[in-house]
């Protein structure tokens, strides 16, 4: 297993994306590292919160694929510079800082966590 330190992890993440939607939460990942196959996600923490595979989805280009289909049956391909939106229906928060917490299995590079703070744009 390959080991991605936590200062380019962070580089996935899109600040300024975290938002509030009609339905729930959402926020951008942006591919910085290179192409690559998300086998699994494991999780998305949001606080305290977490939230499991069956409670979110990922949008990538004009695909929405539930985050519980992403397997390493079918892995989700992302190519380099792709954006991928988690949206999290149901999810509220309040406005301010947040921490979020991704976790995801990708081939390439193994289990990687992925932590940083926003602030929610309403």
């Amino acid at each position: 297993m390959t080991l991605v330190p936590q200062f380019i992890l962070k580089r996935m993440y899109v600040n300024g994306s975290l938002r509030a939607t009609a339905d729930g939460v959402s926020f951008d990942l942006k591919n910085a590292l290179g192409p690559g196959h998300m086998t699994r996600f494991s999780q998305i923490r949001l606080n305290d919160v977490v939230f499991e595979p069956s409670q979110f989805q990922i949008r990538l280009g004009d695909r929405v694929i539930a985050a519980v289909d992403i397997t390493e049956e079918t892995p989700l391909a992302v190519g380099m510079g792709a954006v991928a939106r988690c949206e999290i229906p149901g999810a509220t928060l309040t406005p301010g800082r947040h921490e979020i917490q991704v976790s995801v299995v990708v081939r390439e590079a193994g289990a990687v966590s992925l932590k940083v703070e926003d602030d929610l744009i309403v």
